[in-house]
C-alpha cells in the first residue's frame, strides 16, 4: 500500500512538472474585443522585421469572448499585433509562458492589457507617440494656413514639440533597464 501511494504520489508530481514545463512554452492570449463589427475578423499578427505575418485569425464569440495558445516562433520575445478587420486594435510584446488578458474596442482606442509588462510599456510609449503625433498634426495645420511670421513661431513649436517628445522617450527607456 505504501508503495501504491509513493507511485501515486511520484505520478502526480511528474504531471505537474511536466505541464508547468510546458505551459512555460505556450504564451496564452484571451480578452474580449467590444462593438465588434459582423463583418470584422480579429487577426492575430507577428512583425517580422519589415512586415507583419498573419498567424491565425481568431474565433470569437457572441460576446467578443477569445482565446488562442501561440507554441511557435516564441524562442525570442516578439512583437504581435491584434487587428480588427483593418484596425489595429492592439499591440504587443510576447515572450515564452506569458498569459495575457485584453480588453480592447474594436477601433482600439480603449486598449486594457494584463500579464505582460512589456506590452504594457509598450503601450505606454504608443500612447504617449500617439499624444504627440496629434499635437504635431494640430500645429502643423496652423502652421500650412500661417502668414510668414506667424510661420517662423510655428516652426519653432513644431522643432520643440519633437526635441521634447524624443527627450522624454529617451528617460522613459533609461528608466526600464531590463525591458524592451
Amino acid at each position: 500500500m505504501k508503495t501504491i501511494k509513493s507511485y501515486f504520489a511520484a505520478v502526480i508530481f511528474s504531471a505537474a512538472l511536466f505541464s508547468s514545463c510546458t505551459d512555460s512554452n505556450t504564451v496564452r492570449i484571451s480578452g474580449t474585443v467590444q462593438n465588434l463589427l459582423e463583418n470584422d475578423a480579429v487577426l492575430l499578427k507577428r512583425l517580422d522585421f519589415t512586415s507583419e505575418t498573419l498567424l491565425d485569425t481568431l474565433e470569437i464569440d457572441e460576446k467578443g469572448g477569445f482565446g488562442y495558445s501561440l507554441t511557435k516562433g516564441i524562442e525570442q520575445p516578439g512583437y504581435y499585433y491584434l487587428y480588427a478587420g483593418e484596425r489595429r486594435i492592439a499591440s504587443l510584446i510576447l515572450k515564452k509562458g506569458d498569459r495575457v488578458y485584453i480588453q480592447t474596442s474594436a477601433d482600439g482606442k480603449h486598449v486594457s492589457i494584463e500579464g505582460s509588462e512589456e506590452s504594457l510599456l509598450l503601450q505606454q510609449v504608443n500612447d504617449r507617440l500617439d499624444q504627440t503625433r496629434r499635437q504635431f498634426d494640430s500645429l502643423y495645420v496652423l502652421y500650412e494656413n500661417a502668414a510668414s511670421k506667424e510661420k517662423d513661431n510655428l516652426s519653432l513649436k513644431l522643432g520643440s514639440l519633437f526635441i521634447r517628445y524624443k527627450q522624454d522617450a529617451i528617460v522613459f527607456f533609461i528608466s526600464i533597464p531590463g525591458h524592451l
